[in-house]
């Protein structure tokens, strides 16, 4: 089960912690399932103050390594990616900075990472998984179709 918080994005998983202490706990339950990894979901949403907050992601992340599993993040926003980064973690899954705009997924136009956030990605051996079936992204592929000619790409959408 994923992370958000109370009336956050995917909030209707049961990890919602509120405290570190409490994100910590939720980590330890899932570590003892023999989960392989843990996945927050930090998107901003309508209503302000709803998206996990720094000090909640970081003791995830912690909590997460220190009982061998892996932390991930769905992200909307580079700061986010940055605070993940700094925090330990060094896995986004669906999400690519191609997402990165006014939250909730909304895609951007020629969306451009800082210098700061890719070097950070290159120096943490950072991983992405993008979406590539979502509705939002559907109309991406059937406006640039050349994009399947792509032989690594053709391999991650194949069944």
């Amino acid at each position: 089960m994923g992370f958000s918080y109370p009336g956050g994005f995917n909030s209707s998983f049961p990890n919602t912690p509120t405290t570190p202490e409490e994100a910590r706990q939720n980590v330890r339950e899932q570590a003892a399932l023999g989960v392989h990894f843990t996945k927050m979901w930090v998107n901003e949403v309508d209503e302000a103050g709803l998206k996990i907050p720094a000090e909640i992601r970081s003791a995830i992340i912690d909590e997460s390594i220190r009982n061998g599993l892996i932390p991930v993040a769905h992200i909307d926003e580079e700061a986010d990616g940055i605070q993940l980064l700094e925090a330990g973690m060094n896995e986004f899954l669906h999400s690519t900075v191609l997402t990165f705009g006014p939250g909730a997924g909304a895609p951007v136009d020629n969306p451009a990472p800082s210098q700061r956030f890719l070097d950070m990605c290159l120096q943490n051996n950072c991983a992405f998984t993008p979406t590539l079936s979502i509705i939002q992204n559907n109309w991406h592929f059937a406006e640039n179709p050349e994009l399947l000619d792509d032989e690594v790409l053709r391999f991650c959408i194949q069944p």
